[in-house]
Formats: C-alpha cells, sequence, structure tokens
C-alpha cells in the first residue's frame, strides 16, 4: 500500500485498528454506563491472535493519563502494559493518538497532571 500524503509505506499484512480500551471509572459506573472489564481480555486476546503487523490505537488508552499506577482498578498505563501490551506487543510497529482520557480528561486543566500525562504517554512510545 502507498499513498504519496504519508511518508510511509506499508507492507501487505495485517492490520489492527482499535480504540478506548481503557477501564470504566467509577463515575461512569455510578451513571449506568455498562462495565466492559469481562469483556475487554477477550477481545485483546482475540487481535493478538491476529499477530498484526501493525496496530492502531485511535485513543482513550488509559483512564486517567496522569496515573502509571493502579488506583482502586480504573488507572492509568500499569494496566494498559498488563492488559494490551502484554497480549499484544506495544513496540514500534504500536501507533496510538492520544486521547482526552491520555493527556489528563478533566486533570487537564491542572497544568502539573497534565505535563505528567503527556510524559507517561511518551515515556510508554518512545519511538514516537
Amino acid at each position: 500500500m502507498s499513498a504519496s500524503a504519508y511518508d510511509f509505506v506499508l507492507p501487505a499484512g495485517k492490520v489492527v485498528i482499535f480504540g478506548d480500551s481503557r477501564p470504566h471509572d467509577p463515575f461512569e459506573r455510578l451513571i449506568g454506563l455498562e462495565n466492559t472489564d469481562a469483556y475487554r481480555p477477550v477481545i485483546f486476546d482475540a487481535m493478538a491472535k491476529e499477530k498484526a503487523d501493525v496496530i492502531f490505537h485511535a485513543g482513550d488508552i488509559v483512564t486517567v493519563g496522569a496515573l502509571k499506577s493502579n488506583f482502586w482498578k480504573w488507572t492509568g498505563w500499569e494496566t494498559f502494559r498488563r492488559e494490551v501490551c502484554a497480549v499484544m506487543g506495544c513496540g514500534p510497529n504500536f501507533f496510538p493518538a492520544i486521547g482526552n482520557h491520555d493527556y489528563g480528561n478533566f486533570l487537564a486543566h491542572v497544568p502539573p497532571l497534565k505535563t505528567r500525562a503527556l510524559r507517561n504517554y511518551f515515556e510508554q512510545f518512545p519511538h514516537l
């Protein structure tokens, strides 16, 4: 596949595109949004079995980008590494977009937390 609008050529192979891999936070559960915790691992396993050459993530990788470790089962980057990277891999063939939860969501209005969220993002994806 080749396109003049882009600066890369994608060889023939499999591509996986997904987004919003984060766990729901307690507030979302409180207002009645569906709890996807049981389904997410099944979906990640199915995607891993595809053995994609390139993986695109459309954003909302984590629940709170400023958090590295778990907090009440909803979290930041530790859950992503355990649930997604350990199963699918998150190396140089992984291309994520930054979603609102990744750079801080409502916490983005607090500059130090937004800075921490962006630092966590680029630590996770040093190839970007």
